[in-house]
């Protein structure tokens, strides 16, 4: 190899060190910490009141009743074509354990699910970005009252699919809900991004149920 390449190369290779470990000392810092904290809260704030602006418009909420009453007459077609079940959702005995059928979904919880389902990952949100499409994460059981409505939209590397390695390198808080091998997890989820009750709140208050989340989050 050239000597004076291999010079250079080495050169480039301290600078990049040193480059790091300014980043690093950076990042470790309580004040820059606080400051990147206060950045993206404001950048969420901000989205949050473009998409109640949005959601406020006439002509979008029109928009929106029209592809609602769409996807009611879709499900109502589907169900006329559906065959009545034998046996009636109850528990049913798999071997020695009783296995309980999670709760069915109401006519108002898919209209909530229609409305959440517009919102762009509301974990992405808290730092700037939006992502889509989302899927609806249930924050409790679905056996337990009141499961359907206590949700949040996520997207895929939000929910339960790891990012890959070049995403996560570039947003750390890529976690996903839902731990898949030793990534992800709630308290992953939730140190990296919020407080699932927080996002709920906040996906609530962007489609106009903010009292309702705050009731369904007291029971």
């Amino acid at each position: 190899m050239n000597t004076d390449y291999a010079a250079k190369l080495e050169k480039a290779k301290q600078q990049q060190e040193r480059a790091r470990e300014r980043q690093k000392a950076k990042q470790s810092n309580p004040e820059y910490q606080a400051k990147v904290k206060a950045k993206a809260q404001a950048r969420a704030s901000k989205a949050v009141e473009k998409k109640r602006q949005k959601l406020s418009d006439p002509l979008y909420i029109a928009e929106q009743r029209e592809k609602q009453n769409q996807a009611n007459a879709r499900r109502l077609e589907k169900a006329k074509e559906k065959k009545p079940e034998s046996k009636p959702p109850a528990a049913r005995k798999s071997g020695t354990k009783i296995v309980y059928r999670e709760r069915s979904t109401s006519t108002d919880e898919k209209r909530l699910w229609d409305e959440l389902g517009q919102l762009p990952c509301v974990a992405c949100l808290v730092h700037g970005k939006e992502r889509y499409p989302v899927s609806i994460h249930h924050m409790r059981r679905r056996t337990v009252e009141s499961c359907h409505k206590i949700v949040i939209p996520l997207c895929d590397w939000h929910h339960d699919t790891p990012a890959p390695k070049e995403v996560i390198e570039s947003y750390e808080w890529m976690i996903p809900r839902h731990a898949k091998d030793s990534l992800g997890g709630k308290p992953a989820f939730e140190a990296a991004n919020a407080k699932e009750t927080e996002l709920m709140l906040t996906a609530y208050t962007m489609i106009g149920r903010r009292e309702e989340a705050l009731k369904l989050l007291a029971l």
